[in-house]
């Protein structure tokens, strides 16, 4: 035996030992750009995944004649590292691996080279420096990959293919849909995935959307008890998207001086100031802050939305305006092609694009025409304009890197920030807040301040939080800690001249929000309902789902942040108090998490709808209740149908929570109402007494098993519901089924485990089993 291992070995070892060297290397490069990506607990299945997939690749350059394989190891091990490079520069700024979908916006990187080139670190070579020491042994030592075995082109291709198909296959066996990220799938994996994913085709799904009209419109008020209704009906509007916005400049100082005096200004008079307003965006960054603004919809996560959506011609505020007889404009001092812009906007409603092509490149800042030429060139247009007009203007000189000229900076830093990012960002923000200041002098020089609306909020973070020393600075010029909510909190300020309002907003909210909330205070009744943001201003509570730099299923709300663990496992989250920072119970956090996924999933499914020019709904107008989480659930048939005989109802926000575990004092109701058990709740107490009182009466539980609030709160076994319902059934005749068998049988039917506790969604499966055999 051992002789034939060393003739085998003589054979094929010295070929294939490269491939094997290559494979080796490539895993060891991969792993350390993972650490590098903060990547951590990949299961040992996938990181064989990894592996395989890796020889899976190399195995191709079997294909190839013998005289170009080496070649082709090479070709592909640069390929390799050259993903690997643009992983990491794309990771410091988006805390994301870069994405087959970024072919699409490609072009956009000459636009922001100086930003890209601040992101490349000198270490980054070692991703490319063993390539030519490599090519030099192979030169020097002549070494080639011959051809062993009979038929080897034919089995080399037939293995890659076989192992790509089949790893792209086990990873929707072994992923939850909703959490295909690097931690969980590990790098190159991941890579193969999102391929997959561009030339997939997913058929959509008939959905039933009356659960989400029915919460819609549950939410709805009277026009009269509207707050903030029509206080800028008819007036010209003027929204500006600033680059880098954050929240955290308003009314402070640095150095003695205020930097934002003219925003503080508008703060303080006339206006609604929403201080916990939050980004919301896709892989388009700012235009997606675009398109989510305009729409009150998710922006994609495959491609950035203003390519995803192009031509789609969607609700919007733009529209909407239209829709009541106003003027279009859009303003932006780089190419129309940035973004696709060119492209996008007539869909958004807006119907001239007024962008570098058409301006007059007087003064050049950064990226394009310097935001104070922008205002100044505008005022010329406006005075053309059939009033009342909707004004829509991206500014660009606070992008990062942010670099101002010194001639153009009104604030100078000189102390410890000085030519630091956190330095050279409050001289780019001074330097818009100037320029706006004269924007509105302009504006009122020419008649058009008094009519008018003036909506100004920030595009997305400017001081990154990964970065240490840029945190560092950053939590020095605060004073605490730079977070989450630092980092993704921007400002809104909705300025209505003359209008007496002075009030700050604190309810949670997004940029999702923007649509409905300009909506109300123009005095337009939205004729759509999927809008998935709210009016913040007659909000009950405030809800932000968040997707990119946090991962899916991230939310914040009025009184915390929730962070989806990077390996897709909810109990390896984190969350903490808004307002002390103290940790947060994982469990008070799952209904936010599922509501998270449920909005964003939503959404996208509407869009896909609109791009396909399906029919997005359905409308049952005489169904009575349903809730907006139970989409394509395996329960959703049987959570309808008990919500119907109005023996299950969910929670305030019109979600049922169908994978939340059940009480002890809920499943006894809903045991007890749907064998129509009778109930006299008028006896006061807690509420859950009653319905053990009937229960101990009718034999169902003993006088031990429900006597405090500490036993009513506990989260009731499998086992012990089904010991219940079968003491429930013995006790009532009303369903013809066999207390023992029966149950049994419902109990395998369900694929139910005995020891596990039993869910919301499994509750109503069983009792709907029960009522209808």
């Amino acid at each position: 035996m051992q002789n034939i291992i060393n003739k085998l070995g003589e054979r094929y070892g010295k070929s294939y030992l490269w491939i094997l060297l290559f494979a080796a290397i490539t895993f060891i490069k991969v792993f350390v750009v993972q650490r590098f990506m903060e990547v951590s607990n990949i299961s040992l299945w996938f990181i064989c995944i990894n592996l395989l997939l890796i020889f899976g690749i190399y195995t191709i350059t079997l294909v190839l004649p013998d005289r170009w394989r080496v070649p082709g190891l090479f070709l592909i091990y640069g390929l390799l590292s050259t993903v690997a490079f643009a992983d990491i520069v794309h990771f410091r700024y988006f805390r994301v691996p870069i994405s087959i979908y970024s072919i699409y916006s490609a072009g956009q990187v000459s636009a922001v080279g100086d930003s890209v080139k601040s992101l490349i670190k000198p270490g980054d070579i070692f991703l490319f420096i063993d390539i030519p020491i490599l090519a030099c042994v192979f030169w020097i030592k002549k070494i080639a990959i011959k051809a062993s075995l009979k038929d080897e082109r034919i089995i080399a291709f037939a293995t890659s293919i076989l192992m790509v198909f089949s790893i792209s296959y086990l990873n929707g066996v072994k992923v939850d849909k909703n959490m295909y990220t690097v931690n969980q799938l590990g790098l190159l994996n991941y890579h193969l995935h999102d391929a997959v994913q561009f030339f997939k085709q997913d058929k959509l799904e008939d959905v039933n959307m009356q659960s989400y009209l029915d919460r819609r419109n549950g939410n709805k008020k009277r026009i009269e008890d509207l707050k903030g209704y029509g206080i800028a009906k008819g007036r010209n509007v003027f929204v500006i998207q600033v680059e880098a916005l954050q929240n955290f400049v308003i009314n402070k100082e640095i150095e003695g001086k205020p930097i934002t005096p003219v925003l503080n200004s508008l703060v303080n008079k006339d206006s609604f100031y929403f201080d916990k307003y939050f980004q919301q965006l896709g892989r388009g960054n700012t235009s997606d802050a675009e398109f989510v603004s305009h729409s009150s919809m998710y922006a994609s996560m495959r491609s950035f939305s203003y390519k995803e959506y192009e031509g789609v011609d969607l609700y919007t505020l733009p529209n909407a305006l239209k829709a009541k007889g106003y003027s279009t404009i859009a303003f932006h001092g780089n190419d129309p092609e940035f973004w696709n812009r060119k492209n996008a906007y007539p869909a958004q409603g807006l119907d001239k694009f007024i962008s570098v092509d058409k301006l007059n490149s007087d003064e050049v800042i950064g990226l394009g025409i310097s935001d104070g030429s922008l205002f100044k060139q505008s005022i010329d247009y406006y005075k053309e304009l059939k009033e009342p007009f909707y004004s829509f203007s991206v500014t660009l000189t606070s992008h990062h890197p942010f670099v101002i000229p010194e001639n153009f900076k009104g604030l100078s830093v000189q102390g410890e920030y000085k030519d630091t990012m956190l330095g050279n960002y409050v001289e780019s923000i001074n330097y818009f807040d100037t320029v706006l200041g004269e924007f509105i002098e302009e504006l009122k020089q020419e008649g058009l301040y008094d009519n008018s609306v003036i909506a100004i909020y920030g595009d997305h973070f400017g001081i990154e939080m990964h970065d240490s020393e840029i945190r560092k600075q950053a939590s020095s010029f605060l004073n605490r800690e730079y977070n989450y909510e630092d980092l993704l909190n921007i400002p809104l300020i909705i300025h209505v001249p003359g209008a007496g309002v002075e009030e700050t907003i604190s309810t949670t909210g997004g940029q999702l929000d923007f649509f409905p909330t300009m909506l109300n205070i123009m005095g337009v009744a939205p004729s759509s309902d999927f809008l998935m943001g709210q009016d913040l201003l007659n909000a009950k509570e405030g809800f932000v789902a968040q997707q990119n730099v946090m991962n899916k299923g991230s939310f914040i709300d009025d009184e915390k942040i929730f962070e989806m663990s990077s390996d897709g496992r909810f109990e390896n989250s984190k969350a903490w108090s808004l307002h002390t920072g103290e940790p947060v119970d994982l469990e008070l956090c799952r209904e936010g998490y599922e509501r998270a996924i449920q909005d964003i999933n939503l959404s996208n499914y509407l869009a896909d709808s609109y791009v396909k020019g399906d029919k997005v709904v359905e409308v049952d107008k005489d169904k009575k209740i349903t809730f907006t989480d139970i989409l394509d659930h395996r329960s959703e048939e049987a959570i309808e149908y008990m919500a119907e005989k109005e023996i299950v109802s969910g929670h305030s926000d019109s979600r049922f929570y169908p994978d939340n575990p059940i009480k002890k004092s809920e499943f006894l109701k809903i045991l007890l109402s749907a064998l129509v058990i009778d109930v006299d709740t008028s006896t006061g107490g807690d509420w859950w007494a009653p319905y053990a009182n009937a229960a101990i009466e009718k034999n169902i539980i003993n006088d031990a098993e429900l006597t405090n609030s500490s036993q009513a709160d506990e989260f009731i076994s499998t086992e012990q519901a089904l010991i219940w319902l079968e003491k429930a059934v013995k006790e009532d005749d009303t369903f013809d089924l066999d207390p023992e068998d029966g149950i049994d049988n419902i109990s395998k039917d369900l694929n139910l485990d005995s020891t596990d506790k039993l869910t919301r969604g499994l509750t109503a499966e069983i009792l709907y089993k029960v009522i209808n055999g």
